[in-house]
């Protein structure tokens, strides 16, 4: 759909990275990054489990109702390096980000940390973020935990998709999409 886009995909997990690598192979207009995106650079240890879609840097609530129901258990823990999205972009020379998507398993608030910058001078168009207001981490991750990053920055929520329930009707989780706020909208 966008034929002369640039993308970047961050994979901080060994195990996966060459699996990143292998499906951009060949595309000259997409890039694989072996660091995770946080508040700060520096390392971090990556919590994996039985289920890759589910690593984290948080570590998983084992004995949670929904680790239980996909069954899910910690693997291992791995260290990982991590950098901010602020000092990527500078070093790359990436002045300005179109759409970003953020779906790393409870850590989108301190990647947003990591993005001042580039939030602050509204070098990033539109931010997808996943939310993960259930118990399934050692921490939850709610509207207020990424809006305390955003809307002092001119961005507010476009939209709610892909809501995942419980039996209860309870969210689990969700993808959240954030984009600048525009004159014509209010």
């Amino acid at each position: 759909m966008f034929p002369y886009a640039q993308i970047w995909s961050f994979e901080p997990d060994p195990d996966i990275f060459p699996v990143l690598q292998q499906s951009i192979a060949g595309d000259l207009k997409a890039s694989a990054v072996a660091l995770a995106v946080g508040a700060r650079d520096g390392i971090a240890s990556l919590h994996r489990n039985s289920r890759s879609g589910t690593n984290s840097l948080a570590p998983m609530q084992c004995d949670s109702v929904w680790a239980r129901e996909i069954q899910t258990v910690q693997r291992d823990t791995v260290t990982i390096e991590v950098v901010t999205l602020d000092n990527f972009c500078e070093k790359k020379r990436i002045n300005h980000i179109d759409f970003a998507k953020f779906d790393i398993q409870g850590f989108e608030p301190e990647a947003l940390e990591g993005a001042q910058g580039l939030l602050k001078a509204q070098r990033i168009g539109l931010l997808q973020l996943e939310l993960i207001p259930a118990v399934f981490y050692d921490r939850i991750t709610t509207f207020s935990d990424v809006e305390r990053w955003l809307l002092p920055h001119g961005y507010r929520l476009m939209t709610i998709n892909r809501i995942v329930t419980d039996d209860d009707g309870l969210i689990r989780a969700c993808d959240v999409l954030y984009g600048l706020q525009r004159s014509d909208l209010n």
